[in-house]
């Protein structure tokens, strides 16, 4: 990786859609160049996928809560899973040392 991937990849992180002609205008090489850098860094797993980010208020959530639950050791991969079925969770992030998950729960 050199410079002109690290600025490929602060414009795409600030919007995966910007255009190729665009990045190559902003770091004043040529489209086919941009074209092939982001092919290898997708080939190289350093772009692993693109991401949607949608305003949830816009679709009919009113509301967000983060929410943290602690668990006991025992039953931490059990109440994972479960987790993860519940539509109005949007999101589990799991924290190392106290058994603890973070949850971000959207509601109607």
């Amino acid at each position: 990786m050199d410079k002109l991937d690290i600025g490929i990849i602060e414009i795409l992180l600030k919007n995966s859609r910007t255009p190729f002609m665009e990045i190559a205008r902003r770091l004043k090489v040529s489209e086919s160049t941009i074209r092939k850098r982001v092919l290898n860094l997708e080939k190289k797993s350093i772009i692993k996928k693109y991401s949607l980010v949608v305003d949830t208020s816009k679709i009919g959530f009113s509301h967000m809560a983060l929410v943290g639950v602690d668990v006991v050791p025992e039953r931490y991969l059990d109440v994972a899973k479960k987790l993860t079925e519940f539509d109005g969770i949007k999101y589990v992030a799991s924290s190392t040392g106290d058994h603890m998950f973070m949850l971000e729960v959207r509601i109607l």
